[in-house]
Protein backbone atom coordinates (compact mmCIF):
# COMPACT_ATOMS: atom_id res chain seq x y z
CA UNK A 1 0.00 0.00 0.00
CA UNK A 2 1.30 3.53 -0.93
CA UNK A 3 1.78 6.21 1.42
CA UNK A 4 -0.86 8.68 -0.05
CA UNK A 5 -4.38 7.71 0.29
CA UNK A 6 -6.59 8.28 -2.32
CA UNK A 7 -9.47 10.41 -0.99
CA UNK A 8 -12.14 13.26 -2.05
CA UNK A 9 -10.54 16.27 -2.47
CA UNK A 10 -9.84 18.53 0.08
CA UNK A 11 -9.82 22.32 1.04
CA UNK A 12 -6.49 22.94 0.44
CA UNK A 13 -6.29 27.12 1.09
CA UNK A 14 -5.81 28.55 4.47
CA UNK A 15 -8.73 30.62 3.91
CA UNK A 16 -10.71 27.35 3.96
CA UNK A 17 -10.13 26.55 7.38
CA UNK A 18 -12.34 27.40 10.64
CA UNK A 19 -11.14 29.59 13.09
CA UNK A 20 -7.47 29.50 14.62
CA UNK A 21 -6.45 32.79 13.23
CA UNK A 22 -3.10 33.19 15.44
CA UNK A 23 -1.85 29.49 14.46
CA UNK A 24 -2.33 29.79 10.96
CA UNK A 25 -0.77 33.75 10.88
CA UNK A 26 2.00 31.81 12.79
CA UNK A 27 2.32 29.79 9.62
CA UNK A 28 1.49 32.11 6.80
CA UNK A 29 4.73 33.93 8.32
CA UNK A 30 7.43 31.51 7.86
CA UNK A 31 6.62 30.34 4.53
CA UNK A 32 6.41 34.37 3.53
CA UNK A 33 9.65 34.92 5.27
CA UNK A 34 11.08 31.73 4.64
CA UNK A 35 11.48 30.95 8.05
CA UNK A 36 9.88 27.20 7.52
CA UNK A 37 11.06 25.19 10.76
CA UNK A 38 12.38 21.40 9.71
CA UNK A 39 9.58 19.61 11.91
CA UNK A 40 6.52 20.37 13.22
CA UNK A 41 3.92 19.09 15.76
CA UNK A 42 0.51 20.31 15.79
CA UNK A 43 -1.72 18.89 18.81
CA UNK A 44 -5.43 19.50 19.44
CA UNK A 45 -8.35 17.91 20.03
CA UNK A 46 -10.03 15.37 17.13
CA UNK A 47 -11.87 17.35 14.74
CA UNK A 48 -10.68 21.02 14.87
CA UNK A 49 -9.05 21.18 11.75
CA UNK A 50 -5.20 20.12 12.45
CA UNK A 51 -5.06 17.66 9.57
CA UNK A 52 -6.73 20.13 6.94
CA UNK A 53 -4.30 22.98 8.16
CA UNK A 54 -1.10 20.47 7.77
CA UNK A 55 -2.17 20.21 3.87
CA UNK A 56 -2.89 23.53 3.67
CA UNK A 57 0.42 24.01 4.62
CA UNK A 58 1.86 21.67 2.59
CA UNK A 59 0.13 23.16 -0.59
CA UNK A 60 1.09 26.15 0.21
CA UNK A 61 4.81 25.30 0.72
CA UNK A 62 4.44 23.90 -3.27
CA UNK A 63 2.38 26.19 -4.97
CA UNK A 64 3.63 28.48 -7.60
CA UNK A 65 1.53 31.27 -7.29
CA UNK A 66 1.84 31.88 -3.34
CA UNK A 67 1.90 35.12 -1.92
CA UNK A 68 -0.17 35.15 1.06
CA UNK A 69 -1.80 31.78 0.06
CA UNK A 70 -2.25 28.98 -2.21
CA UNK A 71 -3.06 30.22 -5.40
CA UNK A 72 -5.85 26.79 -5.86
CA UNK A 73 -5.55 27.66 -9.69
CA UNK A 74 -1.92 26.24 -10.31
CA UNK A 75 -1.22 22.59 -10.93
CA UNK A 76 0.05 21.93 -8.06
CA UNK A 77 -2.84 22.60 -6.34
CA UNK A 78 -4.77 21.27 -8.26
CA UNK A 79 -3.00 17.54 -7.65
CA UNK A 80 -2.87 18.72 -4.10
CA UNK A 81 -6.33 19.32 -3.67
CA UNK A 82 -6.34 15.72 -5.52
CA UNK A 83 -4.38 14.49 -2.62
CA UNK A 84 -1.95 13.08 -5.39
CA UNK A 85 1.16 15.56 -5.28
CA UNK A 86 4.37 13.54 -5.84
CA UNK A 87 5.80 15.83 -2.88
CA UNK A 88 3.05 15.39 0.01
CA UNK A 89 3.16 12.14 1.78
CA UNK A 90 0.61 11.19 4.22
CA UNK A 91 1.37 8.30 6.80
CA UNK A 92 -1.68 7.14 9.01
CA UNK A 93 -1.95 4.15 12.08
CA UNK A 94 -2.44 0.34 10.01
CA UNK A 95 -3.71 -2.86 10.80
CA UNK A 96 -2.47 -6.59 9.97
CA UNK A 97 -4.99 -6.82 6.33
CA UNK A 98 -7.39 -9.15 7.03
CA UNK A 99 -7.11 -12.76 5.40
CA UNK A 100 -3.35 -12.71 4.92
CA UNK A 101 -0.51 -14.51 7.21
CA UNK A 102 0.55 -12.11 10.50
CA UNK A 103 3.99 -11.40 10.63
CA UNK A 104 6.08 -12.45 13.86
CA UNK A 105 8.64 -9.29 12.91
CA UNK A 106 7.51 -5.92 12.79
CA UNK A 107 10.91 -4.73 11.48
CA UNK A 108 10.47 -6.59 8.30
CA UNK A 109 11.74 -4.50 5.05
CA UNK A 110 10.22 -6.68 1.96
CA UNK A 111 7.04 -5.85 -0.17
CA UNK A 112 5.57 -8.30 1.10
CA UNK A 113 5.57 -6.85 4.48
CA UNK A 114 4.23 -4.08 3.77
CA UNK A 115 1.55 -5.51 1.97
CA UNK A 116 0.32 -7.05 4.79
CA UNK A 117 -0.82 -3.78 6.23
CA UNK A 118 -3.71 -1.50 5.64
CA UNK A 119 -5.08 2.04 7.00
CA UNK A 120 -6.82 1.42 10.53
CA UNK A 121 -10.82 2.53 10.74
CA UNK A 122 -9.95 3.95 13.61
CA UNK A 123 -6.43 5.42 14.68
CA UNK A 124 -6.61 4.29 17.89
CA UNK A 125 -6.91 0.44 16.95
CA UNK A 126 -3.69 0.95 14.38
CA UNK A 127 0.20 1.86 14.97
CA UNK A 128 2.55 3.50 12.92
CA UNK A 129 5.19 0.99 12.40
CA UNK A 130 9.50 0.50 12.00
CA UNK A 131 8.18 -0.63 7.79
CA UNK A 132 6.13 2.91 7.00
CA UNK A 133 9.30 4.96 8.63
CA UNK A 134 11.63 3.36 6.75
CA UNK A 135 9.16 4.46 3.63
CA UNK A 136 9.02 7.65 4.99
CA UNK A 137 12.99 8.17 4.72
CA UNK A 138 13.18 6.56 0.96
CA UNK A 139 10.87 8.71 0.02
CA UNK A 140 12.78 11.77 1.36
CA UNK A 141 15.69 10.74 0.14
CA UNK A 142 14.47 11.76 -3.77
CA UNK A 143 15.42 14.94 -5.40
CA UNK A 144 12.49 17.24 -6.22
CA UNK A 145 12.93 19.75 -8.81
CA UNK A 146 10.22 22.19 -6.90
CA UNK A 147 8.76 23.16 -4.05
CA UNK A 148 9.54 20.80 -0.49
CA UNK A 149 8.15 17.42 0.13
CA UNK A 150 6.36 17.47 2.96
CA UNK A 151 5.46 14.50 5.46
CA UNK A 152 1.74 14.28 7.23
CA UNK A 153 2.26 11.87 10.09
CA UNK A 154 -1.70 11.49 11.03
CA UNK A 155 -2.17 10.53 14.90
CA UNK A 156 1.30 10.77 15.31
CA UNK A 157 1.01 9.50 19.20
CA UNK A 158 0.25 5.62 17.64
CA UNK A 159 3.90 5.53 16.20
CA UNK A 160 5.32 2.46 18.23
CA UNK A 161 8.36 2.76 20.06
CA UNK A 162 10.73 1.61 17.59
CA UNK A 163 9.41 3.89 14.52
CA UNK A 164 9.64 6.26 17.32
CA UNK A 165 13.28 5.40 17.77
CA UNK A 166 14.04 5.22 13.72
CA UNK A 167 12.28 8.55 13.09
CA UNK A 168 14.82 10.85 15.66
CA UNK A 169 17.39 11.49 13.75
CA UNK A 170 15.06 12.14 10.49
CA UNK A 171 13.38 14.62 12.96
CA UNK A 172 16.06 16.55 13.84
CA UNK A 173 18.31 16.74 10.77
CA UNK A 174 15.37 16.18 7.82
CA UNK A 175 16.85 16.22 4.01
CA UNK A 176 17.09 19.78 2.69
CA UNK A 177 13.94 21.27 1.58
CA UNK A 178 11.54 19.15 3.20
CA UNK A 179 9.19 19.52 6.08
CA UNK A 180 7.78 16.83 8.60
CA UNK A 181 3.99 17.66 10.42
CA UNK A 182 3.14 15.43 13.19
CA UNK A 183 -0.86 15.65 13.84
CA UNK A 184 -2.04 14.68 17.22
CA UNK A 185 -4.72 14.63 19.99
CA UNK A 186 -2.73 13.09 22.30
CA UNK A 187 0.30 14.89 22.84
CA UNK A 188 0.95 13.04 26.23
CA UNK A 189 1.63 9.75 24.28
CA UNK A 190 4.30 11.05 22.60
CA UNK A 191 8.20 10.71 23.46
CA UNK A 192 9.74 13.63 25.02
CA UNK A 193 12.44 12.71 22.23
CA UNK A 194 10.25 13.44 19.58
CA UNK A 195 8.47 16.68 21.57
CA UNK A 196 11.65 18.19 21.69
CA UNK A 197 12.58 18.15 18.34
CA UNK A 198 8.98 19.38 16.74
CA UNK A 199 8.05 23.19 16.70
CA UNK A 200 4.53 22.79 18.57
CA UNK A 201 1.61 24.98 17.36
CA UNK A 202 -1.81 24.15 19.71
CA UNK A 203 -4.84 23.87 17.89
CA UNK A 204 -7.84 24.96 20.44
CA UNK A 205 -11.20 23.69 20.30
CA UNK A 206 -13.83 25.93 18.00
CA UNK A 207 -16.11 28.15 19.42
CA UNK A 208 -19.76 26.74 19.53
CA UNK A 209 -21.20 29.86 17.21
CA UNK A 210 -18.50 29.05 14.30
CA UNK A 211 -19.41 25.70 14.58
CA UNK A 212 -23.07 26.47 14.15
CA UNK A 213 -22.49 28.83 11.42
CA UNK A 214 -20.70 25.98 9.26
CA UNK A 215 -23.29 23.87 9.48
CA UNK A 216 -26.37 25.54 8.73
CA UNK A 217 -24.09 27.49 5.55
CA UNK A 218 -23.06 24.16 4.30
CA UNK A 219 -24.68 21.52 5.46
CA UNK A 220 -28.00 22.94 5.48
CA UNK A 221 -29.39 22.40 9.08
CA UNK A 222 -31.42 24.47 10.75
CA UNK A 223 -30.61 26.77 13.66
CA UNK A 224 -31.73 25.27 15.89
CA UNK A 225 -30.31 21.69 14.86
CA UNK A 226 -26.87 23.64 14.23
CA UNK A 227 -26.44 25.27 17.64
CA UNK A 228 -27.64 21.90 19.73
CA UNK A 229 -24.59 20.37 17.84
CA UNK A 230 -22.29 22.86 18.27
CA UNK A 231 -23.41 22.74 21.79
CA UNK A 232 -22.61 19.11 22.46
CA UNK A 233 -20.05 18.92 20.15
CA UNK A 234 -17.37 20.33 22.55
CA UNK A 235 -15.42 22.23 19.92
CA UNK A 236 -14.76 19.71 16.97
CA UNK A 237 -16.07 20.61 13.84
CA UNK A 238 -16.06 16.92 12.90
CA UNK A 239 -18.34 15.77 16.40
CA UNK A 240 -20.27 18.23 15.14
CA UNK A 241 -20.92 17.28 11.70
CA UNK A 242 -21.69 13.37 13.00
CA UNK A 243 -24.16 14.72 15.49
CA UNK A 244 -26.07 16.92 13.33
CA UNK A 245 -25.93 14.32 10.01
CA UNK A 246 -26.20 11.44 11.04
CA UNK A 247 -29.14 10.94 14.02
CA UNK A 248 -26.57 11.29 16.57
CA UNK A 249 -28.83 14.04 18.44
CA UNK A 250 -31.62 11.53 18.37
CA UNK A 251 -29.77 8.53 19.62
CA UNK A 252 -28.23 10.83 22.19
CA UNK A 253 -31.29 12.02 23.55
CA UNK A 254 -32.19 7.97 24.16
CA UNK A 255 -29.36 7.52 26.37
CA UNK A 256 -29.07 10.28 28.22
CA UNK A 257 -33.25 10.31 29.00
CA UNK A 258 -32.56 6.96 31.16
CA UNK A 259 -29.04 8.84 33.04
CA UNK A 260 -31.06 11.98 33.81
CA UNK A 261 -33.73 10.07 35.64
CA UNK A 262 -31.23 7.52 37.46
CA UNK A 263 -31.70 8.33 41.52
CA UNK A 264 -28.85 8.00 43.69
CA UNK A 265 -28.86 4.95 45.81
CA UNK A 266 -30.49 3.19 43.28
CA UNK A 267 -29.05 -0.03 43.01
CA UNK A 268 -30.85 -2.27 40.64
CA UNK A 269 -31.33 0.74 37.84
CA UNK A 270 -27.67 1.05 38.12
CA UNK A 271 -27.06 -2.37 37.33
CA UNK A 272 -29.61 -2.82 34.25
CA UNK A 273 -28.22 0.06 32.96
CA UNK A 274 -24.67 -1.28 32.92
CA UNK A 275 -25.63 -4.16 31.48
CA UNK A 276 -27.43 -2.29 28.81
CA UNK A 277 -24.34 -0.29 27.99
CA UNK A 278 -22.29 -3.70 27.93
CA UNK A 279 -24.43 -4.86 24.72
CA UNK A 280 -24.35 -1.90 23.16
CA UNK A 281 -22.50 -1.88 19.58
CA UNK A 282 -21.91 1.95 19.57
CA UNK A 283 -20.48 2.15 23.58
CA UNK A 284 -18.30 4.73 22.84
CA UNK A 285 -20.36 6.58 21.04
CA UNK A 286 -23.23 6.47 23.91
CA UNK A 287 -20.21 6.86 26.66
CA UNK A 288 -19.38 10.30 24.97
CA UNK A 289 -22.98 11.38 24.63
CA UNK A 290 -23.15 10.52 28.60
CA UNK A 291 -19.68 12.41 29.39
CA UNK A 292 -20.67 15.43 27.53
CA UNK A 293 -24.28 15.50 29.67
CA UNK A 294 -22.63 15.28 32.36
CA UNK A 295 -20.20 18.14 31.67
CA UNK A 296 -22.48 20.06 30.30
CA UNK A 297 -25.06 20.28 33.40
CA UNK A 298 -22.34 20.53 35.59
CA UNK A 299 -21.00 23.75 33.90
CA UNK A 300 -24.80 24.95 33.64
CA UNK A 301 -25.68 23.92 37.71
CA UNK A 302 -22.05 25.78 38.67
CA UNK A 303 -23.36 29.11 36.67
CA UNK A 304 -26.82 29.55 37.62
CA UNK A 305 -26.59 27.73 41.05
CA UNK A 306 -29.52 25.51 40.16
CA UNK A 307 -29.17 21.83 40.47
CA UNK A 308 -32.48 20.88 38.16
CA UNK A 309 -32.72 17.65 40.40
CA UNK A 310 -29.04 16.14 39.49
CA UNK A 311 -28.07 16.26 42.48
CA UNK A 312 -25.56 19.17 42.27
CA UNK A 313 -22.40 20.35 40.85
CA UNK A 314 -19.87 17.73 42.68
CA UNK A 315 -21.84 14.72 42.07
CA UNK A 316 -22.59 15.81 38.33
CA UNK A 317 -18.56 16.46 38.20
CA UNK A 318 -17.96 12.95 40.63
CA UNK A 319 -20.17 11.50 37.30
CA UNK A 320 -18.41 13.16 34.99
CA UNK A 321 -14.74 11.58 36.04
CA UNK A 322 -16.22 8.44 36.40
CA UNK A 323 -17.48 7.92 32.66
CA UNK A 324 -13.94 9.95 31.05
CA UNK A 325 -12.31 7.26 33.76
CA UNK A 326 -14.53 4.13 31.73
CA UNK A 327 -14.18 5.45 28.46
CA UNK A 328 -10.35 5.32 29.01
CA UNK A 329 -9.92 2.43 30.35
CA UNK A 330 -12.16 0.47 27.69
CA UNK A 331 -10.22 1.55 24.51
CA UNK A 332 -6.88 0.53 23.54
CA UNK A 333 -4.10 0.29 24.60
CA UNK A 334 -6.44 -0.86 27.70
CA UNK A 335 -9.29 -2.71 26.56
CA UNK A 336 -10.79 -3.46 29.81
CA UNK A 337 -13.53 -5.90 30.78
CA UNK A 338 -16.56 -4.46 29.80
CA UNK A 339 -19.25 -5.63 31.80
CA UNK A 340 -17.28 -4.63 34.68
CA UNK A 341 -16.01 -1.27 33.92
CA UNK A 342 -19.50 -0.67 33.00
CA UNK A 343 -20.94 -1.94 36.34
CA UNK A 344 -18.24 0.30 38.17
CA UNK A 345 -18.60 3.32 36.58
CA UNK A 346 -22.83 2.84 37.14
CA UNK A 347 -22.04 1.92 40.81
CA UNK A 348 -19.80 5.38 41.12
CA UNK A 349 -22.37 7.41 39.13
CA UNK A 350 -25.20 5.94 41.77
CA UNK A 351 -23.22 6.69 44.33
CA UNK A 352 -22.14 3.42 45.58
CA UNK A 353 -18.70 3.80 45.20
Amino acid sequence: MGLIEQTDRLLMRFEDILGHTKEISAIKGAVTGNRVAHAYLFAGPDGTGKRLTAFAFATALNCRGFQTDACGRCPDCETAGRLSHPNIIEVWPTIKAKGKAKSSDDDQQDDKARDMLEKAERPEDGLIRVSQVRDILSALRLKISTGRKVVIIDSADRLTLAASNAFLKTLEEPPDASVIILVTAHIGLLPATVLSRCQKINFSPLHPHAIAALLTDKHGKTKAEAEEAAKLAGGSIARAITLACGGAIERRAGVIGKFGALQRGDAFEAMRLAEELTKMDELEEALEFIKGWYRQTAVDTEHTGIDNGNGGFRRLWRSYKAVDEALHDITPPRYANRQITMEAMMLRIAGLL
